[in-house]
């Protein structure tokens, strides 16, 4: 082998050098935590600089090192803000509009579907405790779909039947019966850096937490709750709290399972010391 065939065989791309130094758009956005249309929109404004190497067309390149100080700027801006105005609360029909948006956020056009709209309305009409939200003042920060349903819908959810396919199977939070519970949609914004989705996901769930308690306390039962897992984000929260993996039912269908007499979860320790006041107090 000549030294010239050599040099041809160990000679690095020209785009894995530029790797080392930019970003393609879609990395940038991952680490801005940006959606598509805001990302293009600071570019156009400037706010995002935008770098065309000659020889790869109009393919914008973004320097790693700019993208990695915006996303601190950003991070850090954001776990400054002022956390009382972090607003953990049960969704109103008047918060669908910004739910719907934020589930076309994570799950594209499908998430805007008549059907799939009308389905959310159903069942906060339903069960007006069956969504819960995060805001920061007005702006949608997270969302979580919990719903108790009868008891020959949930072997059917466990199989990856979707969570919006049981209009007639929704319950209520009452006491009188053990009560089994789908959560259907877990989402945190995906404008924030990765951290900041991680922090606002543990505020949704310490919400949760203080609501799970309120129900104890009424003598509401849970006995078990069933997930699927549709983001690497959701499929993280299940396992650290917890849910058992019990299989991919269906493509992309992963699904958990948490039973509430033998998890140790920290967060639903207020809720099992309340629901056993409740039966000290009621001789339940």
């Amino acid at each position: 082998m000549t030294s010239q065939s050599r040099s041809r065989k160990t000679k690095k791309p020209l785009y894995a050098h530029l790797s080392d130094k930019y970003y393609t758009a879609q990395e940038a956005q991952n680490v801005l935590g940006m959606d598509r249309n805001t990302f293009n929109n600071r570019v156009r404004k400037g706010l995002i600089k935008r770098t065309v190497i000659e020889g790869l067309g109009d393919h914008g390149l973004y320097a790693k090192s700019h993208i990695d100080d915006l996303a601190a700027a950003l991070e850090a801006a954001l776990l400054a803000a002022d956390v009382k105005n972090l607003i953990f609360r049960k969704a109103e029909l008047t918060d669908l509009d910004a739910i719907n948006y934020l589930a076309y956020l994570h799950f594209g056009d499908g998430a805007l579907t008549p059907e799939r709209k009308a389905a959310r309305q159903h069942y906060l009409e339903v069960n007006p405790f069956s969504t819960f939200c995060l805001f920061n003042f007005d702006k949608l920060l997270a969302s979580m779909d919990i719903v108790p349903l009868t008891h020959t819908a949930i072997p059917e959810f466990r199989e990856g039947k979707r969570g919006w396919q049981f209009p007639n199977s929704i319950k209520q939070f009452a006491p009188g019966e053990p009560l089994e519970l789908i959560i259907i949609d877990m989402m945190v914004t995906p404008n924030a850096p990765p951290k900041i989705r991680e922090s606002y996901a543990r505020d949704l769930l310490r919400g949760l937490s203080r609501q799970f308690q309120e129900w104890g306390s009424q003598g509401v039962e849970i006995v078990t709750i069933d997930a699927c897992g549709g983001t690497e984000l959701g499929r993280r929260i299940l396992e650290t709290g917890g849910f058992q993996y019990t299989g991919e039912k269906q493509p992309r269908r992963h699904m958990y399972h948490l039973d509430m007499a033998t998890s140790d979860l920290k967060l639903l320790r207020p809720y099992k010391a309340a629901l056993e006041a409740y039966k000290a107090a009621h001789k339940v």
